[in-house]
């Protein structure tokens, strides 16, 4: 696995093409059902959905651990955006200055631009596979996650390349292999964060 460059998703914030977002504190110990409604977000009116994710998610979960979810389009397909609202107790900009996009083409089914329920399927493996690794250990924290128009993207901060590479090597190596690209990129004031948060 080595990284490999693409254009990222990032430069869809830029242009200004998220045009709806809720708040819902939603934690990732919620995440199955986070990621069922997530592909189906391409489909439904986010507005209605979020009253349902209101109801569900009652209690608060830990500020580090808070995520917002944001629909917008691109090329007329949908775009679902799920937003770290703040870092991890344990990120600094000075100790993770180093953007990876870990990137996973799909061909879609169906003419919102979702991916199939079986490739959803495995992109939930990967996150709970790297997930738990690249914090536990506090290599990387997931900031971003952008599904639509054929891509899903995770957007981590990485505190060094190489042992990045190292874990996710050591994660994935024995499993059947994942259609993924690792991306990296200097970003020590956390501008592409920064920019789904709206702070730039």
């Amino acid at each position: 696995m080595h990284p490999k460059h693409r254009r990222s998703l990032t430069a869809l914030v830029r242009r200004g093409v998220m045009t709806a977002e809720s708040s819902v504190q939603a934690s990732h110990r919620w995440l199955p059902g986070v990621r069922a409604l997530e592909n189906l977000f391409g489909r439904l009116d986010l507005g209605g959905v979020m009253g349902f994710l209101d109801r569900i998610f009652r209690r608060p979960p830990p500020p580090d651990d808070s995520w917002k979810l944001a629909k917008a389009e691109d090329d007329g397909r949908s775009l679902i955006f799920r937003i770290r609202t703040a870092p991890p107790a344990f990120a600094r900009k000075d100790q993770f200055p180093f953007l990876l996009a870990v990137c996973w083409k799909y061909e879609s089914p169906n003419e919102h631009g979702m991916p199939s329920k079986d490739d959803a399927d495995r992109m939930g493996e990967l996150e709970d596979l790297l997930l738990p690794v690249f914090e536990g250990k506090q290599k990387a924290f997931l900031t971003v996650v952008v599904t639509g128009n054929g891509v899903r993207e995770w957007q981590w901060y990485a505190a060094d390349k190489d042992a990045v590479m190292k874990l996710a090597n050591q994660t994935l190596g024995e499993r059947d292999p994942f259609p993924i690209e690792f991306v990296f990129q200097d970003d020590p004031d956390w501008d592409a964060y920064g920019r789904f948060l709206g702070d730039g």
